[in-house]
């Protein structure tokens, strides 16, 4: 056992997230919303489904690495094909990761 013996300063964020950031949340839903739409227009990117949070799950045409050192190469990290948009992703960030995709 105690895996969550701090579990008091996770929820600690949670709290911190709830009473200072919900109001801004529809940005991060309104950022990953665009990436969505500019990936639709783009060949060898689908969708697992349209994003209602958050988050775009991606389902590339061509193996994710490929992906993924091409994103790097433009300074875009990602891991695997969950991107997840929260406070530290810029309007500028977002058009940088679509032009990218654009380019790959």
């Amino acid at each position: 056992g105690g895996g969550m013996r701090q579990a008091g300063v996770i929820a600690a964020a949670g709290l911190y997230a709830l009473r200072n950031h919900v109001e801004r949340l529809r940005e991060d839903h309104d950022r990953a919303a665009r990436v969505a739409a500019a990936l639709r227009e783009l060949p060898g990117f689908r969708l697992d489904h349209e994003p209602q949070t958050n988050m775009v799950f991606l389902q590339p045409d061509m193996p994710i690495e490929r992906l993924i050192h091409h994103l790097a190469e433009a300074g875009i990290t990602i891991v695997d094909n969950r991107w997840v948009f929260h406070l530290d992703v810029t309007d500028g960030d977002v058009e940088q990761l679509i032009d990218a995709c654009k380019r790959f």
